[in-house]
């Protein structure tokens, strides 16, 4: 797997921080994955993935921080031939949230 990706990070404030990753994904070599699947031809092409990630710091420290981020997948035919034989479309999406306490 091949990963081409550019990403920032903009500090609003002390506590609150907003993360962007723009990212290419493709497969280098797909013959195992032809092997395991037992297919004659499987695309290169994974997609592209986009993701926001925000993080505020009420203390502006680490010993509270909530993060809450968000990302989507624009899959392309490699992704597609693999995992979406239902054809539940092009997007696939993911949200986290999570807090981290240290004391």
């Amino acid at each position: 797997t091949v990963m081409l990706g550019l990403g920032t990070d903009f500090d609003l404030t002390p506590q609150v921080r907003v993360s962007t990753n723009l990212n290419h994904l493709w497969f280098q070599n797909t013959k195992v994955l032809q092997v395991l699947r037992n297919e004659g031809s499987i695309p290169k092409a994974i997609g592209w993935d986009l993701s926001v990630s925000t993080t505020w710091r009420p203390k502006a420290a680490q010993n509270v921080v909530f993060r809450l981020s968000g990302a989507v997948l624009e899959a392309a035919s490699g992704f597609r031939d693999l995992f979406d034989k239902r054809g539940h479309g092009r997007q696939f999406y993911s949200v986290l949230a999570n807090l981290t306490l240290a004391y």
